[in-house]
Order: structure tokens, then C-alpha cells, then sequence
């Protein structure tokens, strides 16, 4: 399954410092043990500025992307 993800390409996404902030935000709310780990807010703030799915096994981001404001797909299921 990895060498079928790492097949798919892609073009790196910059972090923006409005992405930045957004990430703070996310994880101030979000944040903590067995929650919203700080680097999938940075996930999920550069899959909420550019309009993309996130691809993630992670059981919070799955739950939560409405209260996120993302859309996943679920790795477990592709």
C-alpha cells in the first residue's frame, strides 16, 4: 500500500502564517493526550485553507472534520 500512496505524487503545500495561526487555533481547541496531535493541526489547517482532502488513519481528524472544517479519507478504507 505505501508504494501505491507514494505513487500518487503531489506537489508540497506551504505553510502560510494564516495557516499557522489557523493550526494554533485548531490545536488550542483541539489539542492534548488522546486528541488532536500538534502536527495533524497543521494537517488539517493546510487541508482546510486549500480545499483538499486529508488522507489519515487518525481516529480524531476522521471524527471531528466537520467540527474541523475538513473532509478525510479514511487510509484504512482506501
Amino acid at each position: 500500500m505505501i508504494i501505491a500512496i507514494a505513487s500518487i505524487g503531489g506537489t508540497p503545500l506551504p505553510i502560510t502564517p494564516t495557516i499557522a495561526l489557523t493550526a494554533v487555533s485548531i490545536y488550542e481547541q483541539h489539542g492534548g493526550p488522546r486528541k488532536l496531535h500538534y502536527f495533524d493541526a497543521y494537517h488539517a489547517a493546510t487541508a482546510h485553507h486549500n480545499e483538499l482532502p486529508l488522507i489519515t488513519s487518525d481516529k480524531y481528524l476522521i471524527e471531528h472534520q466537520k467540527e474541523l472544517g475538513i473532509q478525510t479519507l479514511d487510509l484504512r478504507k482506501l
